[in-house]
């Protein structure tokens, strides 16, 4: 599946989140869309919660920019993902990077999550001028005319 037709699909794109003040409650908002359409369960909140704990926020993948995620698994029952952007930035502990945005990665197997999923992210967030009009946007159907522009499957073989 495309990130674009799953954000749509999943009605996951939630912008300017207000009164999220760590990193728990930003990794929590970016799942709810995945847990209300049953993407996910609870225990895949829960995953990445325990490894982000354990290892830190490994998935801070650019400035202003984070993709909690954790091992596929039982508790993802489709591929999906989720886009947040924070009114307010957040920090993970011991790290000083502002985080702004939360693209949720839940890969129901390990094939989806290297060769589809990561792809469409990386084509996204490489360019620092998608990462800036993504934090502005202001409601999904602009991060929607956003992701549009972008072609997604250039690093899909």
């Amino acid at each position: 599946m495309n990130l674009i037709e799953s954000l749509k699909f999943e009605n996951s794109v939630r912008t300017k989140i207000k009164g999220v003040i760590n990193w728990k409650e930003a990794v929590l908002e970016s799942c709810k869309p995945l847990l209300e359409s049953k993407a996910i369960t609870q225990d895949y909140l829960a995953a990445i919660i325990e490894s982000t704990i354990k290892f830190g926020p490994y998935y801070i993948i650019a400035d202003q920019v984070a993709m909690p995620h954790a091992s596929p698994g039982d508790y993802v029952l489709r591929n999906s993902f989720s886009l947040t952007t924070l009114e307010k930035p957040i920090y993970f502990d011991n790290d000083e990077r502002p985080i702004s945005i939360l693209i949720t990665l839940a890969p129901a197997d390990s094939d989806f999550h290297m060769s589809k999923g990561l792809p469409q992210i990386v084509a996204i967030f490489e360019d620092e001028k998608n990462v800036r009009k993504i934090i502005d946007a202001k409601k999904p159907e602009d991060i929607y005319e956003i992701l549009s522009k972008i072609d997604l499957n250039k690093y899909i073989e």
